[in-house]
């Protein structure tokens, strides 16, 4: 919350409202589902690198 103090603005958090930011739907991560069937993996293999760039 942001008041306006002595010509001043200040943010003003009590421990109540940080307890409902984070019982809040904003706050909470979504659920994530992850089909194995979609998943794909292989290992890296290294690739040998070839010089196709000539110095002059």
């Amino acid at each position: 919350m942001v008041k306006y103090w002595k010509g001043q603005h200040i943010i003003c958090v009590t421990g109540k409202i940080i307890e409902e930011h984070m019982r809040s739907a904003e706050y909470r991560k979504p659920q994530l589902t992850v089909d194995g069937e979609y998943l794909r993996w292989n290992p890296h293999t290294k690739r040998h690198r070839t010089n196709t760039h000539k110095k002059h």
